[in-house]
C-alpha cells in the first residue's frame, strides 16, 4: 500500500467510526449514563450528533431521564445527576465549536445559540427540581465537585491547602445552578477560549494544548484539544492520586505476571530480568495514562479526520540513543492502543531531537505513525526532522520549541554578560519560532520549505510566566498549537489580554534581537549549517549529525537529564509497588 492510500486508509476508517457513533440512538446513550459511562453518553451528544437531530434526541434522553428519576435506585440517580450537570457545562463551554456549531461540517445547519440557551436553562430547571428532591445526593456531589475543584487549583498552582478550599467552595456555592454558572463564568472571561474561538473564525491558527496529564477536561471546555506527556507528568497523574493508580499498576503486573512469576523474579531472578520487568511495565503505566487523555479527545480526532485531538506519549528517553529501541517500544504501543479503541488510535510519539531520534521518525513515518519531536531548541533539530517527516505518511506529527527550557539557560548564560542582558533571554524561545515558522511554511521562492501546517505543525510548549508577561503566547498566536501548563493557564486567564491572532507573523524586537545575540547558545538554536546564515553563526557550530555535541548542548542535555531522571523514579516507583505486591502474598 502506498502512501497516500496507508493515510486514505486511516481516514476511512476513523470515518466508520464516527458513522457508528453518529447512529447511536437517544435509548443508547441513556443506556451509557446508566452503566456510569458519563463521558461516553455526554460525547455522543456533543461531538457525534447531528445538529439537526440535537434537540430531538436530547429532549427524548431528557424526557427519559425525568420519567425514571424517581424510580431509581441512588447510584443510577446519581449517574442522571452527574450526566445532566456535565452535559449543561459542555454547552455552555467551547465544546459545541467542534460539531454542533461548526459550519465547517454543517453551513447552515449548525445549532443556534438560542437553542443551546433553551436547553441549558431547561437542564439548569430539572437539576434544581432533582436537587430538591433528593437533598443528600445534590449535597453529596457539591462536595465532590468542591475536592475536584481543589484538585485542580493545586495543579494550577494554589500550594495553600485553605486558599485552594476556600477557591473551590466559592466556585461550586450551594446548589447546582450556582455551580453552572460560576463555571461559565470562568469560561467566558478565559484568554485562551477566546484564541481558539478566534481559531473557529478563521482569524488564526492556533490550536491550545493541555501541557499536562490531569484537568484536561477543564483545559478542553476553554478549548484543548492538544496533550503533551512527559516522564514527569506521567510520575505527576501517579502521586496526586496514588490510590487510583497504584491499583491501576497492580492491574498491570496482575495481568502480566502470575504469583509464581514475580516470586521467582525477585527471590531468584536476575537483576537485568527484573530491570526488563519493570521497563515493560513502566511503559504500560505511560500508555495508561495516555490512553484516559486519548479517550476525552476521541471526538475531536474523528470530527477532525485524525488531524486534531491527539495526545503524546514520551518514549523512553533512557533509550535516547537507540532508534531500534525507540522503534520497537512505539511500535508495541500503538499495536496495544490499537486493539484497544477497536481503530486507529489518537496518538503520536514523542521522540528526542536527537540523531536515533531522526532514524525512529523516518521508520515510524513511514508507517503512518506520527511523531513529536521533543527536546527539541532550535532550526538545526527542526528542519532535518520536518524534511524526513515531509516524505513520511504519517496524517499529522509535531514539532516542539520548548521555549522555557531554552530560556533558562540563555538567561543563565547571559546574566554572566552583565547589564540587562538577561532580560532579553525570556524571549529566546519566541525569537527561535518566530525563524521556525517562516522556514516550515513560506512558499520556497521566498526561502521557505512550503510545508503543510496542517500536516507538521510547530508546537510552542515549555512556557513560562515572567512577573505577569507571557510572551511565549502573547508573541505566538498564529502558530499551530500553543500548549499551556496549568499554573500558566491559570495565570494567563487572571486578567484580560490583548491577542494578535497573527502575532507569529511580526518580527521580534531588533532591540530584544541584538541582545539575545551576545548569547552563544542562542546563536546555535537559531543557525542552520547548510545555509551557513551568518547573521547568527555560533563561533562553534554544529549540526544534528555531530551526535556528542547535541547531547551536551545545555538546553539538550538539561532536558534529556531531567526526562531520564524522572523515568528512574517512575521505576523506583514500579519495583517498590511490586515488591510491596509480593510482600503482601506472601503475608
Amino acid at each position: 500500500m502506498d502512501g497516500i492510500s496507508a493515510t486514505e486508509d486511516k481516514r476511512h476508517k476513523l470515518r466508520e467510526e464516527r458513522l457508528r457513533n453518529e447512529a447511536l440512538t437517544a435509548r443508547d446513550v441513556l443506556d451509557f449514563v446508566k452503566q456510569g459511562k458519563i463521558t461516553e453518553a455526554r460525547h455522543n451528544l456533543i461531538f457525534h450528533t447531528d445538529p439537526t437531530l440535537f434537540s430531538e434526541k436530547i429532549d427524548a434522553l431528557v424526557g427519559l431521564m425525568k420519567q425514571d428519576f424517581d424510580k431509581l435506585r441512588e447510584e443510577t440517580r446519581r449517574h442522571f445527576f452527574v450526566f445532566l450537570t456535565k452535559l449543561t457545562l459542555d454547552l455552555v463551554s467551547f465544546l459545541p465549536h467542534w460539531n454542533l456549531k461548526n459550519k465547517e461540517l454543517h453551513r447552515g445547519r449548525v445549532l443556534a445559540d438560542a437553542v443551546i440557551d433553551t436547553r441549558v436553562r431547561r437542564n439548569k430547571e430539572i437539576l434544581h427540581y432533582w436537587s430538591t428532591q433528593d437533598q443528600a445526593l445534590a449535597e453529596a456531589l457539591l462536595k465532590e465537585w468542591t475536592t475536584e475543584n481543589m484538585g485542580r487549583f493545586k495543579v494550577e498552582g494554589i500550594n495553600d491547602e485553605r486558599e485552594a478550599e476556600d477557591l473551590a467552595a466559592k466556585l461550586v456555592g450551594d446548589s447546582v445552578t450556582e455551580y453552572i454558572n460560576n463555571m461559565e463564568d470562568c469560561f467566558e472571561r478565559s484568554n485562551l477560549r477566546r484564541i481558539g474561538e478566534l481559531r473557529v473564525f478563521g482569524q488564526t491558527e492556533t490550536e491550545i494544548g493541555n501541557d499536562h496529564t490531569t484537568n484536561l477536561e477543564y483545559a478542553m471546555w476553554l478549548g484543548a484539544s492538544f496533550v503533551t506527556t512527559n516522564p514527569q507528568l506521567v510520575e505527576i497523574t501517579w502521586e496526586l492520586n496514588p490510590e487510583l493508580w497504584s491499583s491501576r499498576v497492580d492491574e498491570i503486573v496482575r495481568s502480566q505476571y502470575s504469583v509464581e512469576d514475580l516470586s521467582r523474579l525477585i527471590d531468584g531472578g536476575s537483576k537485568e530480568q527484573f530491570e526488563k520487568v519493570v521497563e515493560e511495565i513502566n511503559t504500560d503505566v505511560t500508555m495508561e495514562v495516555v490512553f484516559e487523555n486519548a479517550k476525552l479527545l476521541r471526538g475531536v480526532f474523528l470530527l477532525n479526520d485524525g488531524e486534531k485531538g491527539l495526545v503524546c506519549l514520551q518514549v523512553n528517553p533512557l533509550r535516547h540513543s537507540d532508534a531500534d529501541a525507540m522503534i520497537k517500544e512505539a511500535l508495541y504501543v500503538y499495536s496495544k492502543l490499537t486493539e484497544r479503541f477497536g481503530g486507529v488510535p489518537n496518538i503520536v510519539f514523542k521522540l528526542p531531537a536527537t540523531k536515533a531520534g531522526l532514524k525512529a521518525a523516518k521508520e515510524l513515518t513511514s508507517k503512518g505513525i506520527g511523531v513529536t519531536i521533543t527536546v527539541s531548541f532550535g532550526l538545526f533539530q527542526s528542519l532535518p526532522f520536518a524534511d524526513v517527516i515531509s516524505k513520511g505518511n504519517s496524517i499529522v506529527s509535531y514539532l516542539v520549541v520548548m521555549n522555557g527550557r531554552l530560556a533558562d539557560p540563555i538567561i543563565s548564560e547571559l546574566k554572566k554578560l552583565g547589564g540587562n542582558l538577561a532580560q532579553a533571554g525570556r524571549w529566546a524561545g519566541v525569537a527561535v519560532a518566530k525563524r521556525l515558522y517562516p522556514k516550515l511554511y513560506a512558499p520556497i521562492d521566498r526561502g521557505g520549505r512550503g510545508y503543510d501546517s496542517r500536516r507538521m505543525r510547530i508546537i510552542v510548549a515549555s512556557l513560562r510566566n515572567y512577573e505577569g508577561s507571557f510572551p511565549d503566547i502573547t508573541e505566538l498566536i498564529g502558530v499551530p498549537i500553543i500548549t499551556v501548563f496549568p499554573n500558566i493557564r491559570r495565570a494567563f486567564d487572571s486578567e484580560e489580554k490583548e491577542i494578535d491572532p497573527q502575532a507569529i507573523k511580526k518580527p521580534p524586537d531588533q532591540f530584544i534581537l541584538e541582545g539575545l545575540l551576545n548569547s552563544e547558545l542562542f546563536r546555535q538554536a537559531c543557525y542552520i549549517p547548510e545555509e551557513g546564515n551568518d547573521d547568527v553563526k555560533p563561533r562553534s557550530p554544529f549540526s544534528l549529525e555531530d551526535e556528542e555535541k547535541v547531547l551536551e548542548y545545555p538546553p539538550v542535555k538539561n532536558t534529556l537529564g531531567q526526562f531520564c531522571e524522572y523515568r528512574i523514579k517512575m521505576g523506583e516507583l514500579v519495583k517498590h509497588h511490586i515488591s510491596t505486591m509480593h510482600l503482601n502474598r506472601l503475608t
